[in-house]
């Protein structure tokens, strides 16, 4: 899903897009820029929940630009690339 997002919003291909995700996963691993970072939470609502799942992960997003984030599995320092998605898409893949 994670490769799959990427290619149809063309950060596969075009080189401007490839660095701007290739630097929002580092700051990820590396735990830099992470007021980038946010809560992935279960709706619309300021207050709602962070999403979660089985095992103890929770959901997050990363800006890559105004356009895109990057949503993201966190369980300690386990990080899993989840999917690239659109400003106002609050969906992840399990």
């Amino acid at each position: 899903s994670f490769a799959t997002s990427c290619r149809d919003f063309g950060f596969l291909h075009e080189p401007t897009k490839i660095r701007r995700l290739v630097s929002a996963c580092v700051d990820i691993s590396i735990g830099r820029n992470l007021g980038q970072s946010h809560w992935l939470r279960r709706g619309a609502g300021p207050t709602e929940e962070q999403k979660t799942r089985g095992g103890g992960s929770f959901a997050w997003r990363h800006d890559i630009d105004n356009e895109f984030h990057l949503h993201y599995w966190k369980n300690g320092t386990s990080i899993e690339f989840a999917n690239v998605v659109v400003h106002n898409d609050f969906s992840i893949t399990e």
